[in-house]
C-alpha cells in the first residue's frame, strides 16, 4: 500500500462571518489538519475577522488579502506570493470572488486549483459575473458545487459544458447543552422554543416566519430565536419585533458560535430560506434530532424529504409555515419520529469525515493533472 504525502493547503474565502459556508470551511479545515496536512487559510483583510480569528486560534496558518477594486492586479499578486513563499500544492477557493482570484494566482505560479461554490443566484445575476466565473472554471483543475440543485443551476446560468462535481456539506455530530441556551433566554418547560439560522438577508425569509407566527398568535406558547449576522433585511426584522411588542418572546440573537447549543434547546427548526445551496444550519439540525420544517427552496429537498426528516412547504408562503408548526407542536410523536429519521439520515450522509475525505480526493486527483 502506497502512502501518499501530506499537501499544503490553501482554503481562500471572501468572506469570514460566522454563516454557513465558513463554518464549513473550517469544519474542513480542522479535518484536513487531522489527517496530516498543512493548511492556510486566506480570507479577507477588511472582513469580520471570526474565521481566521478563529483559524488562527487553533494553530492554522492565516494570511489576508486586500481587493480594493473588482479588477486589482495587486490582489492577484499578493496571492501568488503566499501561494509561492509558503510552497503550497494546491489552492482550494469559495465563493465568487477567491474563485476567480484563487484561479489567476493558482496559473500565475502552475498550481492546481479547486473552486466550490457554495452561494446564492448573485453570483451568477450580472453578466461580467458570468463571464469571470466561466474564465475562472476554464482555468481550474476541479469545479464543485455543493448540491445536485446549484450544479444544474451553474450549468444553466454559465451555458456551462464542462464537469462540475458535487460534494455535499459535513458537520460534526456532536450535540449541544439544551439548558444552558433556555435559561440564557429564560425558556419556560411549557413554551415551545422555534429556532432559525441564517444571515437577516431577505433570500433566508425569517420576516416570513415572524409573519407565520403572527398568524398562530397564542395557539402556540411559541417562543422564537434567530441567529445569523447582519443582512438587508435587518431593520425590517428588528422592526417587526418592536411594533408587535414580542420582545420577550422573540429574540433576534445576531451571530452566534454556539448553534449546536441553540439547536439543542429548541422544539422545532425552522428554515425558510427563499434559495439555499445545501444549507449547513440544516444538517446541524439534523444531527441535534430535531424536527424540521423548511422550504423546498433550491437544494433542501435533495437533503430532506417530505414528511420522511422533515416538512417541507413553498417559499414565501407564511400561511403554509404557520400550519406545519401547528401540526408539530400538536403531534408530538409525529415530530420525534421525524427528527430521528432526520439523524440517522444525516449519520448515513452528512458526516464530517465523508466531506474531508472527498475534498482530500480532489486534491490528490488535480495534483496529477498538467497545470
Amino acid at each position: 500500500m502506497t502512502t501518499r504525502p501530506p499537501l499544503r493547503i490553501a482554503l481562500l474565502s471572501e468572506s469570514d462571518i460566522v454563516g454557513g459556508a465558513e463554518t464549513m470551511i473550517a469544519h474542513l479545515a480542522r479535518g484536513l489538519q487531522k489527517r496530516g496536512h498543512e493548511v492556510h487559510f486566506i480570507g479577507p483583510e477588511h472582513g469580520s475577522g471570526w474565521l481566521g480569528g478563529v483559524l488562527a486560534g487553533e494553530g492554522f496558518h492565516t494570511h489576508t488579502f486586500h481587493l480594493r477594486r473588482a479588477l486589482d492586479p495587486a490582489c492577484l499578486r499578493h496571492l501568488a506570493r503566499i501561494f509561492r513563499t509558503h510552497e503550497l500544492d494546491v489552492a482550494h477557493s469559495h465563493m465568487f470572488a477567491m474563485a476567480v482570484y484563487g484561479a489567476g494566482a493558482a496559473l500565475l505560479t502552475r498550481r492546481p486549483h479547486v473552486i466550490t461554490m457554495h452561494g446564492d443566484s448573485e453570483q451568477t445575476r450580472f453578466w461580467r459575473r458570468r463571464v469571470a466565473l466561466r474564465w475562472a472554471f476554464r482555468r481550474s483543475q476541479a469545479v464543485i458545487a455543493v448540491s445536485e440543485n446549484m450544479r444544474t443551476e451553474l450549468i444553466t446560468a454559465l451555458g456551462w459544458a464542462g464537469e462540475i462535481g458535487v460534494v455535499v456539506n459535513g458537520v460534526p455530530g456532536d450535540k449541544g447543552d439544551r439548558a444552558r441556551i433556555r435559561g440564557e433566554l429564560g425558556v419556560t418547560p411549557d413554551e415551545f422554543l422555534i429556532v432559525a439560522v441564517g444571515s437577516y438577508c431577505r433570500r433566508k425569509a425569517h420576516l416570513d416566519l415572524l409573519l407565520a407566527l403572527e398568524q398562530i398568535g397564542n395557539a402556540v406558547p411559541w417562543r422564537v430565536a434567530v441567529a445569523g449576522p447582519p443582512g438587508d433585511a435587518s431593520h425590517e426584522l428588528h422592526d417587526f419585533v418592536e411594533t408587535r411588542g414580542w420582545q420577550s418572546r422573540a429574540h433576534l440573537l445576531g451571530p452566534r458560535e454556539d448553534v449546536r447549543d441553540l439547536l439543542a434547546a429548541s422544539d422545532l427548526y425552522v428554515m425558510p430560506s427563499l434559495w439555499e445551496g445545501l444549507p449547513l444550519a440544516l444538517l446541524e439540525a439534523m444531527f441535534s434530532e430535531k424536527p424540521i420544517i423548511s422550504t423546498t427552496a433550491g437544494g433542501i429537498p435533495e437533503t430532506v424529504q417530505h414528511d420522511e426528516e422533515a416538512v417541507l412547504v413553498p417559499p414565501s408562503d407564511p400561511t403554509s409555515l404557520a400550519e406545519a408548526i401547528r401540526t408539530m407542536f400538536e403531534n408530538p410523536t409525529r415530530a420525534a419520529q421525524l427528527a430521528a429519521s432526520g439523524r440517522r439520515s444525516a449519520e448515513a450522509r452528512f458526516s464530517l469525515d465523508r466531506m474531508v475525505q472527498a475534498y482530500e480526493e480532489t486534491y490528490y486527483s488535480v495534483m496529477r493533472m498538467p497545470q
